[in-house]
């Protein structure tokens, strides 16, 4: 994921690369922006993101986002049991992407 970052010269705005796949259960949109700074969040969810603790906002350096969506879009008779059974296959796809976006040094870290 790192991409280019690392080997062209000059000062890094972004890096951004996003993959969009097509599932049975729905589609996946998994995002990873690479930039220089403090850490932040993906846009759309800042404003409503709880306060993060200063340990992690005020390092400074290189850094990835990783931002995945995953939806389904279907016109079809409610059903709670069926709606529960789609997030549940959904919230697997953006695991799988997850687990395949970081390594198992940054999963060890994190923990």
């Amino acid at each position: 994921m790192l991409g280019l970052s690392n080997k062209l010269e000059g000062k890094l705005a972004h890096t951004f690369n996003e993959t969009v796949t097509l599932h049975t259960s729905g589609q996946l949109v998994s995002r990873v922006i690479i930039q220089d700074g403090h850490v932040g969040l993906p846009p759309e969810i800042m404003v409503l993101a709880p306060r993060i603790d200063s340990k992690i906002t005020e390092p400074e350096g290189r850094h990835a986002i990783i931002d995945t969506d995953a939806y389904c879009e279907n016109r079809e008779k409610f059903n709670i049991e069926k709606i529960g059974s789609k997030l549940i296959e959904l919230h697997d796809e953006i695991e799988k992407s997850f687990k395949a976006t970081v390594t198992t040094f940054a999963i060890n870290a994190w923990n």
